[in-house]
């Protein structure tokens, strides 16, 4: 009777025992869960990223980091601000004239100044500020054009001495430089320099020697030649490259190095001053016909990435030549901004900065209020 009590307590704690190591499971696999969600909601709110990828491409006027909108004011002596993602604070960073954003790290700022403008080519500076607008130093001295920031390296184009051709260009160098090891590397040499380096899923794509369209890959240093016309500007998005010239939009996907003309050459439209790719429709500015009279007239266009639903939904006009503006499209998810950067008043119709949405209607904004 005693050995049969004792083997019931044994069974008794024995099933304890699987019961409390259950419920260690069950707790386990409740914190797990809570870990996927808090995942799944870190991966929701990554809005940002993918919006960022949306301007691949786009001059950095303009940049997303963690929900903030940095941008460089052209209405405001070209000063750095930080906005919030209801475009209805700003907050000035850096006061010095900015040309460009390279990149809004989780500390630092780095941007390109302009040092030799009147030089040929013209040279720049890479800086560097904290996110309180302090600690401003020079990063990097004459460089040309622009610059990508990726892992603690600054790629770039650097001037050399030796001609190119009759017209007195320069060959560049497409060089890196270790911020950490204050170590410059060369990656390619004797480029003629026609286009920016663009950083797009932590490859680089630059134009190369021999005028070639190269993609670089910084962690095998492996180069690959695309099938992408140089004499283009190109968008990126969804593993492809599409690429505009006057008025024809191409398409080259990066998985097979094939290429496709999305958008053949048409009357009704004159040139493509500016085009941005979301993603699910490609968004540019474009002339309809020569300039006539005084006045100049930009369309914004709206298509499907296949070329399909051409629909022109929002214009807007210029009393003077509109080849001294420079023009931006920058995507928010719903929502683009239309940015012209120049040094005098162009503009005749709206603001320099406008918020639209995809429908081509107006959204009023008390960062962007001003003319």
């Amino acid at each position: 009777m005693y050995a049969k009590n004792i083997s019931i307590i044994i069974i008794l704690l024995i099933l304890i025992s699987i019961l409390t190591g259950c419920n260690d499971t069950i707790d386990k696999l409740t914190n797990n869960e809570h870990i996927i969600n808090s995942t799944d909601k870190i991966n929701n709110s990554n809005d940002a990223v993918k919006i960022g990828e949306m301007n691949i491409g786009n001059r950095k006027c303009l940049m997303i980091k963690d929900n903030n909108t940095y941008y460089i004011d052209s209405n405001d002596k070209n000063k750095l601000y930080m906005i919030d993602n209801q475009f209805k604070n700003k907050i000035l960073v850096c006061d010095k004239y900015v040309l460009e954003i390279v990149s809004v790290t989780d500390n630092e700022i780095y941007f390109i100044q302009v040092t030799k403008q009147n030089e040929k080519p013209s040279m720049y500076d890479v800086c560097s500020i904290n996110k309180n607008g302090d600690s401003y130093q020079v990063v990097i001295s004459d460089v040309i054009i622009s610059a990508i920031f990726l892992n603690d390296k600054i790629y770039y184009y650097r001037t050399t001495d030796e001609v190119a051709d009759m017209a007195g260009n320069m060959f560049c160098n497409f060089n890196s430089f270790d911020i950490n090891l204050k170590e410059e590397k060369i990656i390619d040499e004797k480029i003629l320099h026609d286009r920016q380096p663009v950083l797009y899923k932590n490859k680089i794509f630059y134009i190369g020697t021999d005028h070639n369209f190269i993609e670089y890959n910084p962690d095998t240093e492996e180069k690959k030649k695309l099938n992408v016309n140089i004499e283009f500007f190109y968008r990126y998005s969804d593993d492809n490259i599409y690429a505009y010239k006057v008025n024809t939009v191409e398409s080259t996907i990066l998985s097979d190095n094939t290429k496709m003309v999305i958008m053949p050459e048409m009357e009704e439209i004159y040139y493509i001053w500016e085009m941005n790719v979301t993603k699910d429709y490609i968004f540019f500015l474009a002339q309809d016909t020569k300039e006539k009279n005084e006045i100049y007239r930009l369309n914004l266009y709206r298509m499907r990435k296949d070329g399909s639903e051409l629909k022109k939904i929002y214009f807007t006009d210029y009393t003077r030549d509109i080849i001294f503006t420079e023009h931006f499209i920058y995507n928010f998810g719903d929502k683009l901004l239309l940015y012209e950067r120049n040094e005098n008043n162009y503009l005749s119709s709206r603001n320099k900065f406008q918020l639209i949405d995809y429908e081509g209607n107006e959204i009023d904004s008390s960062v962007f209020n001003y003319k």
